[in-house]
């Protein structure tokens, strides 16, 4: 298990089933473009924002992707105030968010 897996696991609340298993899986997709938690939290944080922007509306499926986009930005937010840097760890996830199109 890589570091930001096991970083992951180690969150407290658990995330619900559903939202914990579509997590771990994105995890594992994102753990192989980074090994660093914050990171891998806002490369799936974006991309579940994306597939939500990919379906306007009340659509139940968007829905989903929005409270999983929620807990891996929860997540961004708690591995940047566990850096030495949180101010910039937290700004640069802002920026990023902020340039989803």
């Amino acid at each position: 298990m890589t570091a930001a897996r096991e970083w992951l696991a180690a969150r407290e609340p658990k995330a619900p089933a559903d939202l914990a298993e579509r997590m771990t899986e994105q995890a594992a997709a994102a753990c192989s473009e980074s090994d660093i938690p914050g990171e891998v939290a806002m490369a799936a944080a974006t991309e579940e924002l994306r597939r939500a922007l990919e379906r306007p509306g009340r659509v139940r499926a968007s829905a989903l992707s929005l409270l999983v986009a929620d807990a891996w930005i929860t997540c961004a937010c708690e591995a940047a105030l566990e850096a030495d840097d949180p101010v910039t760890g937290l700004r640069a996830m802002t920026e990023r968010i902020g340039r989803l199109r």
